[in-house]
């Protein structure tokens, strides 16, 4: 009972470090907000239009964990080998801007002693050890820190997966387009306008290779950062078709469909290897649940009968 008050009072004070500088944080973000409407109805009462309606309402969490990891960046608390690892990861995440630093970072900080109050708090309900609620905090600690990393991979792996499925679409578009007659810098922005009522992951893909050839001069280096950017074997052979024939002046509309045809030609096989292995996956539920019913069924009556003529012997 002593262990379990000190560890209350441990917590008390370590939660009230923590929190103090977050409702400091967020005094001054409502200061700052009210500061914000106030310009606002200033400029709405002088130039009669009103930017509140265009403007997008971030949260204040959004806000709090935004600020939070800006004074850990400017703190200098994290050495730069750990920020480049950090940015790196968010930059194949497709999540580039200092904003995601500062949130991700902040996610983990808030995140650490939550997720160790939780793991605590519930350790006195599962673990019966007194070590292990001393241990259970940490570990829990360990997943709030680790938390941010998982949830951004999901999401990456679920992003390039609705990516994959749009690329056959994507193609068949490009296609149109070039026999239209337009350039290829004007196909690929077409596209991605194109496909953002079909799917937004492929068109927002399109419309950043858009904007890099608009920036960079040499497409074989464009084509090269979409192909890195997403990882995908498609996008990858899509970029290296459109750089060769960049390269030796080739059709890009016969060099399109006859991607466009064989990425579909291997989606069908792809769809046909899954099918194949459905018969292999199901024969354990069929003997869990289906073969005891059938010996029940079967083999029920005729135990019924022989314990009735033992019975009646």
């Amino acid at each position: 009972m002593t262990s379990h008050t000190l560890l209350i009072g441990l917590f008390l004070c370590f939660g009230s470090l923590f929190c103090i500088p977050v409702i400091i944080l967020s005094a001054y973000l409502e200061r700052q907000h009210i500061r914000r409407q106030r310009l606002q109805a200033i400029v709405k009462s002088v130039l009669g239009k009103d930017f509140t309606a265009t403007e997008k309402n971030n949260v204040k969490l959004y806000q709090l964990i935004q600020k939070i990891g800006h004074l850990i960046l400017k703190s200098g608390l994290i050495d730069e080998k750990t920020l480049s690892a950090f940015t790196e990861g968010l930059k194949e995440n497709s999540y580039i801007g200092t904003h995601y630093l500062e949130i991700f970072i902040g996610c983990k900080l808030i995140l650490i002693p939550i997720c160790g109050f939780i793991a605590w708090f519930f350790s006195y309900d599962f673990l019966k050890t007194p070590l292990l609620h001393v241990i259970a905090p940490v570990v829990g600690a360990i997943i709030g820190l680790l938390l941010p990393d998982i949830v951004i991979k999901q999401w990456r792996k679920a992003y390039l997966k609705n990516v994959e499925k749009g690329i056959p679409d994507a193609l068949d578009m490009l296609v149109i387009c070039a026999d239209a007659g337009l350039a290829l810098e004007a196909a690929i922005n077409r596209v991605s306008i194109e496909m953002k009522n079909v799917n937004p992951n492929t068109a927002r893909e399109f419309y950043i290779t858009s904007q890099e050839m608009n920036i960079i001069s040499d497409r074989r280096e464009v084509f090269r950062m979409m192909a890195e950017r997403t990882q995908l074997s498609d996008v990858r052979r899509i970029t290296n078709a459109l750089s060769q024939t960049i390269q030796v002046g080739s059709s890009i509309t016969q060099a399109l469909r006859t991607l466009s045809t064989e990425i579909r030609q291997n989606r069908m096989i792809e769809y046909e290897a899954r099918a194949a292995k459905l018969p292999v996956l199901l024969t354990i539920p069929m003997i869990l649940f289906f073969l005891p019913v059938i010996l029940l069924i079967i083999g029920g009556p005729a135990f019924i009968q022989a314990n009735l003529n033992f019975v009646h012997q």
